[in-house]
């Protein structure tokens, strides 16, 4: 991509977090949040099923910073445990909607 923006599809990274929706422990889904280009704490799981960009494998008690976060991009009915679609194709889906949500796209 134009202007060196790196983006995961899958395996371990670190992602810049904040703190806005609480605590991260290891094990907490991660969502986007209001702070361009970070994650957050998914607490309401009927509002961010299908949003979840990945699970928290670090901690971070306040503030912002980087966690080390397990990408697993999900689509809506993946997350509700209907048919899988062809994992590309989830990975476009969910990969163009965060793009769109960042202006990048």
């Amino acid at each position: 991509m134009e202007g060196g923006q790196n983006v995961a599809l899958t395996d371990r990274v670190y992602d810049l977090a904040t703190t806005a929706n609480g605590p991260i422990k290891p094990g907490d889904l991660l969502t986007t949040s209001e702070v361009l280009g970070h994650a957050m704490k998914a607490t309401d799981f009927v509002r961010w099923q299908g949003a979840v960009i990945g699970k928290a494998m670090s901690s971070l008690e306040k503030g912002e910073g980087l966690v080390l976060v397990l990408v697993n991009l999900q689509r809506k009915d993946e997350a509700r445990g209907a048919k899988r679609m062809d994992l590309m194709k989830v990975t476009k889906l969910a990969l163009q909607d965060r793009l769109k949500r960042f202006h990048l796209w």
